[in-house]
């Protein structure tokens, strides 16, 4: 019944998705409870749990592809250069221009990470219907690769010349 919160997991790690959550909890949990103590104490809290969960994972690689792998290594990466980023904004260093900066490469590498997911998810089903579905594969390819019928043979042999 709850298959899809353990799938693609190694069987001896199934209950690596209950790491994520507490994981999770943990960073909430001090948000709350550090309410009073300063934002940059807070990040210093949040890159504390962030690098835990970093060396966990690079140690433990609990997925069963590499793949699946490092897109969550990439993932928590990310995370990482995020909080960092909005630490060394709070401290004020490098004024205005600083913080332009720094939002940029959080735009950035959060652009970075959502072409990366959307590449590794088209390769994922590219390759989940050629397994499945070969025949349906063979016949995507083959309208995927035919040339243009309004256009005739002779018609592009003149365009060539």
């Amino acid at each position: 019944r709850y298959r899809f919160l353990f799938a693609g997991l190694q069987s001896r790690y199934s209950c690596w998705e209950v790491w994520i959550l507490v994981r999770k909890v943990m960073i909430l949990t001090s948000n709350v409870f550090l309410i009073q103590a300063n934002d940059f104490i807070r990040a210093l809290v949040y890159l504390l749990i962030l690098c835990v969960a970093h060396l966990s994972h690079d140690v433990c690689a609990p997925y069963t592809t590499q793949q699946l792998n490092r897109l969550e290594g990439l993932s928590i990466t990310i995370c990482l250069m995020v909080v960092f980023c909005g630490a060394f904004s709070l401290t004020g260093a490098g004024g205005t221009e600083g913080a332009a900066i720094l939002f940029y490469i959080v735009i950035g590498v959060n652009l970075w990470f959502l072409l990366t997911w959307m590449l590794k998810l088209t390769s994922s089903y590219r390759k989940v219907l050629h397994s499945r579905y070969p025949c349906l594969h063979r016949r995507i390819k083959c309208l995927l690769s035919q040339p243009d019928p309004e256009i005739s043979p002779r018609q592009e042999l003149n365009e060539e010349v």
